[in-house]
């Protein structure tokens, strides 16, 4: 290895590569490059010869993470440290088998799965399309502010999330506690396991159920799992993604949590647009018993809201503030 190599190797290893982590390029994808090459400046290297020699080295196929490894690095992971942000995001994108336990009781549990798209971007509003005349519309997604001058990199992780009206305005959050997170970091999806014995299942369903439950399919669910990015106890919650990639059409449709086809998480009741789960992230617990579902229902009873919520990125500087203050 010249010296050369060597020094890059150990660049490499303190920046990172510029696919590290979630850098969201669909976000913001100068942003997200930016961000990284003025990071290389601060480094003793040539940049571009750098840039050239990374790309001549192999992919590593990235290590798969344990998901109490991962619950661990979610209650302790630094937001202001960029490279632990970093690291986070690559983490929540490579778990073992995908999916992450969150609470359970003995007819279901509730797990969350790797998905960096569980929570859509803006609002979703229809586009009309005049040239294809066999189409009402066309899916369409829109942020709910419209950028005005240059358009500041935005956090790789972090959300802002904003409850919205039906004419797409932001509605002012309760003052009291605990209310809707501004400040996220997206987890992943919500997923439901039916855990019931057959015996246990409504004569209707057993036709098209498993006798085994660890041979039936896990349900994905249109709700994303976030984490409060600001509070001290880092409160999870789920929040409904109404405008959700239909894995059928491969596009953004419309969707509502009171919609048939949805699942309902707690029945009797009615589903809702966002919840508190678990009101500190050390509540959390893989190794030894999961969280009760009966704990989650409580919370959820007591914080639901049945109001739209629509997530867009933060520039760096707001979050930075953001967890500052």
């Amino acid at each position: 290895m010249s010296g050369s190599d060597a020094h890059f190797q150990q660049v490499r290893a303190q920046a990172g590569t510029i696919f590290d982590g979630r850098l969201h390029f669909s976000r913001d994808p100068e942003g997200g490059i930016q961000a990284y090459l003025q990071r290389l400046t601060t480094y003793n290297v040539d940049v571009e010869e750098y840039l050239k020699w990374s790309i001549r080295q192999p992919v590593a196929r990235p290590e798969k993470n344990g998901a109490a490894s991962v619950v661990a690095m979610i209650q302790d992971s630094s937001l202001t440290d960029m490279r632990a942000v970093t690291e986070l995001g690559n983490t929540l994108s490579h778990v073992v088998d995908n999916m992450i336990p969150l609470a359970q009781d003995k007819n279901r549990k509730f797990l969350v799965g790797c998905d960096s798209s569980a929570l859509s971007l803006g609002q979703f509003k229809p586009v009309n399309d005049e040239d294809d005349e066999d189409d009402d519309y066309v899916s369409g997604v829109t942020t709910t502010s419209t950028p005005v001058g240059p358009i500041a990199p935005s956090h790789p992780l972090i959300l802002k999330l904003s409850a919205v009206d039906s004419s797409g305005g932001e509605i002012s959050q309760p003052l009291t506690e605990p209310r809707l997170p501004r400040y996220v970091v997206p987890l992943g999806r919500l997923l439901v396991h039916d855990m019931r014995a057959i015996d246990d299942i409504p004569s209707d369903e057993q036709p098209t159920t498993e006798i085994d439950p660890m041979d039936r399919p896990i349900t994905l669910t249109n709700y994303a799992v976030v984490m409060d990015a600001v509070s001290k106890t880092r409160s999870i919650w789920i929040v409904y993604n109404r405008a959700p990639i239909d894995l059928e059409v491969g596009c953004q449709v419309e969707s509502a949590p009171t919609d048939e086809d949805q699942m309902v998480l707690f029945p009797p009741g009615d589903n809702f647009d966002s919840a508190m789960v678990m009101p500190d992230v050390r509540m959390w617990r893989v190794a030894t018993n999961l969280l009760s579902l009966a704990v989650v229902a409580d919370h959820v009873a007591t914080t639901k809201s049945s109001v739209p919520v629509v997530a867009n990125p933060v520039p760096g500087d707001e979050a930075a503030g953001a967890l500052i203050n």
